[in-house]
């Protein structure tokens, strides 16, 4: 039937059925003169992609009670404000057109995390009626730190959002972030180690603690007294090759205290530099060199 009408129509019609099966969009284009086209584009454009003006995140503890939100209601677009809601990162159905609706939190373990967003359309922004019954008392705490042969471990609580942990070590004299790690989040107790090799000596240790944009926090410094013997070199007066007596890191620094090469392994080839007076950092300390 539909072949049918499409032949007594023309072949105009025929490519908008048949393409039809396929995207509307291309339909859209097929029926318009080549002067409309790109407003076309523009329009479908619209029609396809659902951006939201606005997100509303809200971070907080199970307390065995819902949250009810105030949707406000546009007679200009003819809608409601909020489009979508995600309840710790799953997609909730309940029905949005109405001027309030409940979140249940009910399937949630009492004291449990609750991490809540709301999408939202522009001009209008919803409204958490009830945010003082999910409000937690929890904050951030590194609960443990220490560190043995192999590795470094550490305990958490109160990760009310996913956060990023630097783990720094001093390295002549300087702060060094050594790794870098995603949090778990959540407001309860986890657990993080990473291996660490550790230089001859003394090995001071920190964790920094990014949560959010611009909130750091800090652990305690931590030392640790390594039997490993200390790394020698030889020559002094090198030419062109020096060798360690085991595998270090390791970086040459000019006077100006420019970084020159940096590495690790057991031996650095310094012939690409110019002679004169340079310092080695290497183990746990810095000695001086001449470069001939």
């Amino acid at each position: 039937m539909l072949y049918k009408q499409c032949n007594q129509q023309g072949n105009f019609v025929i490519n908008c059925f048949l393409i039809s099966e396929y995207t509307i969009l291309n339909c859209l284009i097929s029926i318009v003169s080549k002067m409309n086209l790109l407003k076309i584009f523009f329009f479908s454009s619209l029609l396809i992609s659902q951006t939201y003006a606005g997100e509303l995140t809200v971070v907080g503890e199970y307390h065995g009670k819902n949250i009810y939100v105030q949707n406000p209601y546009s007679l200009e677009k003819n809608e409601y404000c909020v489009q979508e809601v995600y309840l710790n990162n799953e997609i909730l159905k309940t029905p949005f057109k109405s001027s309030a609706f409940e979140i249940d939190l009910s399937t949630l373990p009492l004291h449990s995390q609750v991490i809540i967003r709301i999408l939202f359309k522009d001009d209008c922004k919803p409204k958490i009626l009830n945010l003082n019954v999910i409000k937690t008392h929890v904050k951030f705490h590194f609960s443990d730190f220490t560190i043995d042969d192999e590795k470094l471990s550490w305990s958490t609580t109160g990760e009310k959002v996913p956060g990023k942990f630097f783990i720094e070590k001093t390295m002549h004299n300087s702060w060094v972030v050594i790794k870098e790690i995603e949090s778990n989040g959540g407001l309860g107790l986890n657990h993080y180690s990473i291996e660490e090799i550790h230089h001859s000596g003394s090995n001071k240790y920190r964790i920094k603690f990014k949560e959010g944009l611009d909130h750091f926090q800090y652990s305690k410094v931590i030392e640790y007294h390594s039997k490993k013997k200390a790394i020698t070199f030889s020559p002094k007066k090198p030419s062109d090759i020096i060798k360690f007596s085991d595998t270090t890191d390791y970086e040459v620094v000019n006077l100006q205290g420019n970084s020159l090469l940096k590495g690790r392994g057991n031996s650095v080839n310094v012939s690409t530099i110019t002679p004169g007076i340079y310092y080695l950092n290497l183990d746990n300390r810095t000695e001086k060199i001449i470069k001939r």
